[in-house]
């Protein structure tokens, strides 16, 4: 703040001094017991013309006790008036140096007993010496410089002060905001407890008492007789009540799904659910995306579609999650169309919904997703196949395998060893001379599964190549599954430490599974 506020030097009077020399100046004559010694410091001064000697111990200018403080005083102001120093007083009672706090009970003292007589100035028409000193002890103290601020001409000041008033303000708004969501939250999730309450029954009746013949010949008036009036209009009751549906339709089956749906749709909040797909706010679109998946709304697939290549991830993965289950889509476009990468997470739900239509429904076409731009769409494909045991699709990924991709073909050898393909190894063998660690170790492990006896010729090859430690260890491990007798042929000719180490302990039963 002192960058801000440039201060003066405030120079304050002494008001003891002044008060304690006004009563001496008031004085008529010498006081009894009470002497002044006068002190300057003026070591480039020769003060001996004023009747002043040099101290040896302070190194100061002193005077001759002196019992007259006019005296005194006039004898201050000559050393003043030729050196232009200041010189301080020593005061002296019977002798002994005092503090002016007590020079001043002193006196007080004696002028209560009344053994000091204050006498009263002659009005004159000059001054004498030191009285003008006295007067303006008397007159009320200001500063020689003045306090100054700067905060209308600094422009730093201006800068800091809107700061501040912007945080200020800021601060207020922000808390305004979360007193209001605070609120509505609040108010929202008891109406959401007492909407779930007066929901329960009705849907209990419907669900339970009657069958599903009768549910489907109830008109939408029937079914809005089942609720209190005016509640079904109310947008959070029907955000309640679908979602009480979806709860109980996940945890029943056969007639009583179909009920449900039919419940659903009769209140016509599959209406409701589409509607959410005109919102702005992404929660509101994914809350509607799931509904209508839930609930098998059919006649919203062209309005979800739009949502399929979103950039908002849940939106994304819960249109292409819908679009798959009620779209009724075998070759999966709306998987091979994909330009963005698919997560775990997302293959984790896809997998899941295309192996229920797999089961249930018309077989998907799995090899147009070999087709698709996005790698990871491809790669997901190739999962599929060893999953679903699409045994008929090895011979495509045996056509795609020269050109694919490293994470492809990482994939692509796991399904050769899941099916036992021996049409692979023509272009394992090969990869074996790959300068990629991840595949070499992967075809390496396939080949303890499928290989022949050129696989082991290949291999012995790489152990004599030199290789990592690591590298070793998983030819020899395939080695020693496909003839143990070669690997141990090799082993006795070899003086390599960590090949006779790996040998060992391939060979130690309670370290096979380590």
């Amino acid at each position: 703040m002192f960058l801000f506020f440039p201060l003066g030097y405030l120079h304050a009077q002494d008001s003891l001094s002044f008060q304690l020399e006004s009563k001496l100046f008031e004085v008529s004559k010498d006081i009894p017991g009470l002497t002044y010694i006068l002190e300057v410091n003026g070591d480039n001064n020769d003060l001996r013309f004023l009747s002043l000697y040099k101290s040896d111990e302070r190194g100061l200018w002193i005077s001759d006790t002196l019992s007259n403080f006019k005296s005194a005083a006039s004898l201050r102001d000559s050393v003043f008036s030729k050196t232009g120093t200041r010189g301080e007083f020593t005061f002296l009672i019977f002798g002994k140096k005092a503090e002016k706090e007590a020079i001043q009970e002193f006196l007080d003292n004696l002028i209560r007993n009344e053994l000091l007589e204050i006498s009263e100035s002659p009005q004159l028409n000059g001054f004498e010496e030191g009285e003008l000193l006295v007067m303006a002890s008397k007159v009320p103290f200001s500063p020689y410089y003045k306090l100054k601020t700067k905060i209308l001409s600094d422009t730093r000041m201006l800068l800091l002060v809107a700061t501040v008033f912007l945080f200020l303000l800021a601060s207020i708004i922000l808390v305004g905001i979360m007193y209001v969501t605070k609120v509505k939250k609040r108010k929202k999730d008891s109406l959401t407890l007492k909407y779930k309450e007066l929901s329960f029954e009705p849907i209990s009746n419907l669900l339970f008492e009657h069958s599903l013949e009768e549910l489907m010949a109830f008109d939408s008036q029937k079914f809005e007789s089942f609720f209190q009036p005016d509640l079904l209009k109310n947008s959070v009751f029907k955000n309640v009540i679908i979602m009480e549906i979806i709860g109980l339709n996940k945890n029943m089956k056969g007639d009583f799904k179909t009920k449900l749906k039919t419940i659903y749709r009769k209140l016509g909040l599959d209406a409701h659910s589409i509607q959410k797909l005109s919102s702005k706010k992404w929660d509101v679109i994914t809350s509607g995306i799931v509904e209508i998946n839930e609930m098998d709304v059919v006649e919203a697939v062209d309005k979800v579609t739009k949502f399929a290549k979103s950039e908002n991830f849940y939106v994304r993965s819960n249109a292409v999650a819908t679009l798959l289950n009620i779209s009724n889509d075998p070759e999966l476009k709306v998987l091979v169309d994909q330009d963005f990468p698919l997560s775990r997470w997302q293959q984790m739900v896809y997998f899941r919904i295309i192996k229920f239509i797999n089961n249930r429904q018309e077989k998907v076409k799995v090899e147009f997703l070999f087709e698709s731009r996005n790698e990871s769409v491809r790669v997901f494909g190739y999962k599929l196949v060893r999953y679903l045991g699409l045994f008929e699709l090895l011979e495509i990924l045996i056509n795609k395998y020269k050109h694919a991709s490293m994470a492809e073909k990482l994939e692509m050898i796991k399904c050769f060893d899941v099916f036992s393909y021996q049409d692979s190894l023509d272009l394992l063998h090969r990869d074996l001379s790959t300068s990629d660690k991840a595949l070499f170790l992967g075809v390496v492990s396939v080949l303890q599964n499928i290989g022949n006896p050129i696989s082991e010729v290949i291999l012995l090859d790489k152990l004599k190549s030199g290789l990592d430690f690591e590298s070793k260890k998983a030819v020899m491990k395939t080695l020693n599954a496909l003839s143990p007798e070669v690997l141990e042929e090799w082993y006795k000719g070899s003086s390599d430490v960590e090949i006779h180490q790996i040998f060992e302990h391939l060979r130690d039963p309670v370290l096979s599974n380590v």
